[in-house]
């Protein structure tokens, strides 16, 4: 069988577990350092978590998975997520660019081997909800 349809056919997970409502806890925001990993590559997150609560981050694949859209691959516990409250954000008045790469890294993931199927991957936030939406991430095959 097709490993991309095998992978869909495995159980999903609900969207009112997975989406984000509106814009989400405006007390903690976050971004993935890099779009895109491989298996065995480590992949780290900046949160900004102004409230500074424990938080968790859930790791979903999107697929179709009997329509649900997502599935969940792993929890990154908040026993291994630092909450910190992080410098402004640097802003260039010129292009009205704003960078967020003075944040330090709070949490990150390895990519295990058995992330075999390439796909879009989205961490989330949990006890709160991130502002963003979500910041998906590649793992290319």
């Amino acid at each position: 069988m097709n490993p991309v349809i095998a992978e869909n056919q495995l159980p999903g997970t609900p969207q009112s577990v997975w989406d984000v409502p509106g814009a989400g806890d405006p007390t903690i925001q976050g971004y993935a350092t890099d779009i895109s990993v491989n298996q065995g590559q480590t992949i780290s997150f900046k949160i900004n978590d102004t409230a500074a609560a424990p938080y968790h981050i859930d790791i979903y694949r999107s697929g179709y998975y009997q329509g649900l859209g997502a599935r969940l691959i792993t929890t990154i516990s908040s026993a291994q997520t630092i909450a910190k409250v992080q410098p402004n954000p640097t802003f260039d008045p010129a292009t009205a660019l704003c960078d967020a790469g003075n944040w330090s890294i709070t949490a990150s993931w390895a990519v295990p081997a058995n992330v075999t199927i390439r796909g879009l991957f989205c961490p989330r936030g949990a006890q709160r909800h991130w502002r963003r939406l979500h910041d998906p991430f590649c793992c290319p095959q």
